[in-house]
């Protein structure tokens, strides 16, 4: 593979096979900052072959592989030392005949789809005015000594480890941040709830930017569930959007979590239609 010098090689790049395939299909969703960004991090790397053309981003655990390909053409995709994530995004009821084909493609590299979701959407400020019942379990949570507390960088890798394992969040749907980008997050993107012996027993993370907080997730430990512990979590998130004058709130959720489906249809949240098929290709062992 080659690493990706910048993005005007990347627009070449495209740019020739768009003109060599009039007919393709692509799966590539990020915008062109995102892709500037990864490639100043020299986390892009390319197969530019007579099958398609090929973009690998390392999200440190995992790749996440974007791409350009002939529509109805055969291509093939080898496993690597990380697993593989190729997502497509496509509209309610609009997968045409191009995604289709390149699904069956997918299966034929032995990629397995993991799960399909939904977009969710919402005004905070109209989601915030739904949450007095959540504030009942803040305050009775404070009352029994559990603390709800904007995390500091110490306390980070116990979060992400915590909400990893939990089973919520895969490791293929976290998206690789330095750890110069995690310090100069907005202070309560990293939120946990500790107990009377100031022990995290949950954890939530959040990314805000430009007024929009995108793919927020937390977790509660097993042995705290049931005890009122997510609501008080959910609620001092909400309460951080307003504080931080976010005004939109986006995300994304599998079409069969009905719990979470629930709670944030309780709260206002709107469904748009896009949907989301996440593939994954196991690594192999073999360097």
């Amino acid at each position: 593979m080659n690493r990706l010098k910048d993005i005007e090689e990347y627009k070449i790049l495209v740019r020739e096979f768009r003109k060599e395939h009039k007919a393709f299909y692509s799966n590539f969703y990020f915008m062109p900052k995102d892709i500037d960004r990864y490639i100043s991090l020299g986390r892009v790397e390319y197969e530019n072959n007579e099958e398609g053309l090929f973009f690998y981003f390392d999200e440190e655990s995992y790749y996440r592989v974007c791409m350009y390909v002939e529509a109805g053409g055969v291509f093939s995709i080898s496993k690597r030392h990380k697993k593989l994530l190729v997502r497509n995004i496509y509209r309610k009821n609009q997968q045409d005949e191009k995604l289709v084909e390149f699904e069956k493609n997918l299966e034929r590299n032995e990629f397995n789809l993991a799960g399909t979701s939904f977009q969710i959407q919402g005004r905070m400020s109209e989601i915030w005015k739904n949450c007095s019942r959540l504030e009942k379990f803040f305050l009775a949570m404070e009352k029994k000594g559990f603390r709800c507390v904007e995390a500091d960088y110490s306390c980070y890798k116990e979060i992400e480890d915590l909400i990893l394992a939990s089973d919520i969040v895969k490791d293929y749907q976290m998206s690789y941040l330095t750890e110069q980008e995690k310090q100069m997050m907005i202070p309560g993107s990293y939120l946990c709830i500790l107990d009377k012996q100031n022990q995290i027993c949950a954890a939530s993370i959040a990314y805000a930017h430009d007024g929009v907080a995108r793919d927020g997730v937390f977790a509660v430990k097993e042995e705290y569930k049931m005890m009122g512990i997510a609501p008080m979590l959910a609620f001092r998130r909400l309460k951080w959007t307003f504080e931080n004058k976010v005004d939109f709130g986006q995300g994304w959720i599998l079409t069969d979590n009905d719990a979470s489906i629930r709670y944030h249809k309780s709260l206002g949240y709107q469904w748009t239609d896009k949907y989301a098929n996440d593939w994954i290709l196991q690594k192999t062992d073999l360097v």
